[in-house]
């Protein structure tokens, strides 16, 4: 590439077969023409490069932008390149941008196969077996020493917590054991009319509901609502840091 007549002009021209330089002003407002010149030039051979940055007379973050994206197009032809010769505030700049540079985006991993899927599913399998256990484990300590030293339970707090996850479920618990009552009702009622049995009808639901029905539908509510009540807690004191404040305490 020919050097500029104008002298403050940026521009970049060969010096040998393995060397260019780098010379004028590498600034916003001169960069139109060396982008269309730089889109259009070859840089043949094999092996280092060097490139000369000492005529370079300014160099702001539009030239460093254009300087990288030089330096990333050699690299990926295979070509080793050296910088000499260069400012140490233009090198600076460099490094700067370099920082601020989004990583690339890493390639997705190969879909797993054969003995490979059910290893990695067993590993999986075996690490959550282990994280529930380390979870209980250390609740039941947690619980051996608060039993141990029961001035240091913050009452409020659990009192707070029973009235979230058990009275304010209620309503709902209530609401969905009554109406699957009423089907059970209903549909046994049908059945039973055959056998002459109507007479059961209030024994099989109160039984069923009771004994059976009524713990699973706390459960899963207790599971489902106060659960996920509990993980977007945990999460916002996640964002916050306060997890890690509660873990520097102690």
């Amino acid at each position: 590439m020919d050097s500029a007549p104008d002298s403050d002009a940026a521009g970049l021209e060969q010096v040998d077969a393995g060397t260019w330089r780098c010379h004028g002003r590498w600034t916003v407002d001169g960069l139109g023409r060396l982008l269309r010149e730089l889109g259009q030039q070859s840089f043949p051979g094999t092996g280092k490069l060097i490139l000369q940055g000492g005529d370079m007379q300014a160099m702001d973050t539009a030239g460093a932008w254009l300087l990288r994206s030089l330096l990333e197009r050699l690299q990926a032809q295979g070509r080793q390149v050296e910088t000499e010769g260069f400012p140490e505030h233009h090198l600076d700049l460099l490094t700067r941008l370099d920082e601020l540079a989004e990583p690339p985006v890493p390639a997705p991993p190969k879909p797993l196969r054969g003995v490979h899927r059910i290893g990695k599913s067993s590993l999986d399998a075996l690490q959550e077996l282990f994280e529930l256990l380390s979870f209980a484990g250390e609740t039941f300590l947690v619980l051996l020493r608060a039993l141990a030293r029961p001035w240091r339970i913050r009452w409020k707090a659990v009192l707070a917590d029973m009235e979230s996850a058990g009275m304010r479920a209620l309503g709902i618990v209530g609401l969905l054991s009554f109406l699957m009552g009423v089907v059970i009702a209903y549909q046994g009622a049908v059945q039973l009319r055959l056998y002459g049995a109507n007479i059961y009808v209030a024994d099989l639901v109160g039984l069923s509901m009771l004994r059976e029905l009524s713990p699973l539908l706390a459960a899963i509510i207790v599971a489902g609502r106060t659960g996920s009540a509990y993980t977007a807690q945990i999460g916002t004191m996640q964002v916050t840091e306060e997890v890690a404040a509660l873990r520097t305490i102690g």
